[in-house]
């Protein structure tokens, strides 16, 4: 497994661990990371609430910088399926 699989293997595994019966997404090049989450834990949150839940819990990987930038899409399920109009999607 190359280092980009690695670390963003590393980073579903912790975001796993709070994000429990929900979906992610992580793809990673050269520490510029993309995560898609669809959890209900994101209901009835702002935009800025769920992006601060995620950035505490990768909190320790930014300051280490082994995550150097970092693009957050947070839905719950009712959001992604009216963005994705209805199609249903499994688990990444």
């Amino acid at each position: 497994m190359n280092d980009n699989n690695h670390i963003s293997e590393n980073i579903k595994k912790i975001i796993s661990l709070k994000f429990t019966n929900s979906s992610i997404n992580v793809t990673n090049y050269d520490a510029n990371v993309s995560i898609v989450i669809i959890s209900q834990l994101f209901e009835k949150k702002s935009l800025i609430e769920r992006h601060t839940m995620v950035y505490n819990i990768l909190k320790h990987m930014i300051d280490s910088k082994e995550i150097h930038s970092l693009s957050l899409k947070t839905y719950t399920m009712n959001e992604y399926m009216k963005k994705s109009n209805g199609k249903i999607i499994n688990k990444w």
